[in-house]
C-alpha cells in the first residue's frame, strides 16, 4: 500500500454494509496484502457476483 492510500474505519465499513454497499476488507501489508470484496447477501446482484468471480 502506498503512503497515500486512505483506509476507512471499521465503523464506517459497517455503516456501508448496513446501507447495502460493498466494501473491500484488506489484511496487513506485512502478510499477503490482499483484499476481499464483501457485500450483504440481500444486495448481491448478478453484476456484483460476476465482478467478485
Amino acid at each position: 500500500m502506498s503512503a497515500t492510500t486512505k483506509l476507512a474505519s471499521i465503523p464506517a465499513a459497517l455503516r456501508d454494509l448496513q446501507h447495502g454497499k460493498p466494501v473491500v476488507v484488506v489484511d496487513d501489508a506485512k502478510r499477503e496484502n490482499e483484499g476481499d470484496v464483501q457485500l450483504p447477501a440481500a444486495t448481491a446482484t448478478a453484476r456484483w457476483i460476476n465482478f467478485m468471480v
